[in-house]
């Protein structure tokens, strides 16, 4: 199998998803922490939202997205919040990619 990897040689999944997600929809993938070795989140230059994914789903956040309780991306801890910044859509991402994995 062909996979798919950033210019720093971070794992973003197959051939496939590379195009996908790089090509098509304009993310730059990345690790939601250094210990980790896959990417699951990214920021598309395309329309300005972080996306969060795995191999069962991908999701967009931007300012102005919502979290409640019930959502794949629900932190308990967090609460239902908005994000406020682009820094929150990240979060969000990061929490959907994690609930998904």
């Amino acid at each position: 199998m062909r996979a798919a990897y950033t210019p720093n040689g971070d794992y973003i999944g197959s051939a496939q998803d590379g195009r996908t997600l790089v090509a098509s929809m304009g993310i730059q993938p990345q690790k939601t922490s250094p210990e980790h070795c896959v990417c699951s989140v990214g920021y598309s230059i395309k329309d300005g939202k972080w996306y969060g994914w795995s191999h069962r789903a991908i999701f967009g956040f931007k300012v102005g997205s919502t979290c409640k309780e019930g959502d794949c991306h629900y932190v308990p801890e967090k609460g239902e919040w908005t994000a406020e910044t682009t820094a929150d859509a990240k979060t969000m991402a990061i929490d959907f990619a994690e609930s998904v994995s």
